[in-house]
């Protein structure tokens, strides 16, 4: 899904109105974030791409962790290992099981109590995480190389810069040269 289609349908229930004055954006500003952006296409770069745009630029793993801490949730990292091969799944599988259950079995331990410390909560978390990591390895298909070597963070920077370098106004040296076309 497109950055500006999930916008489109997260602002469809309150209404363009209501979320532009939330942002303090005007309204057709925050309507042209809900459609395609380019240099063919009426839409404007939208917050979403900005923030792809910094993850790649900056240290994406560090902004992932504030949005999902944002949003309640935490941010679990893709595997960083090529995808099992074919014998390797079931053991793996079984494993992921094993774990799992240990990790089950440590939270009826301690949830029933309502006690959690810090260092408790915050090292389930590195277990839960680490599981899920496991677990997106296994269920990743083996000849999805390009996903594996490249990030969908990285090939939505790459989509915006071809976008941003096609400005039918480019001079050379690559700034916009709008002004000078609108004086001819």
């Amino acid at each position: 899904m497109k950055s500006w289609e999930l916008l489109r349908e997260l602002f469809a229930p309150k209404g363009i109105k209501h979320i532009a004055g939330l942002v303090g954006r005007s309204s057709p500003l925050v309507h042209k974030w809900t459609e395609p952006a380019g240099i063919d296409a009426s839409g404007a770069r939208n917050p979403l791409d900005v923030l792809a745009l910094l993850m790649v630029e900056t240290d994406a793993a560090r902004v992932a962790h504030w949005v999902c801490a944002v949003a309640g949730g935490i941010f679990v990292p893709a595997a960083q290992l090529p995808p099992l091969r074919p014998e390797e799944r079931l053991p793996a599988c079984h494993r992921l099981l094993g774990e799992l259950g240990e990790l089950l079995s440590v939270m009826g331990k301690v949830l029933p109590s309502g006690r959690l410390s810090s260092a408790e909560k915050e090292a389930l978390g590195r277990v839960f995480a680490q599981l899920q990591t496991d677990m997106i390895r296994l269920l990743e298909p083996a000849d999805d190389r390009e996903r594996v070597e490249k990030g969908r963070w990285q090939m939505i920077a790459e989509e915006w810069r071809t976008k941003i370098s096609g400005c039918r106004h480019r001079l050379p040296g690559g700034r916009c040269g709008f002004r000078a076309a609108q004086r001819n």
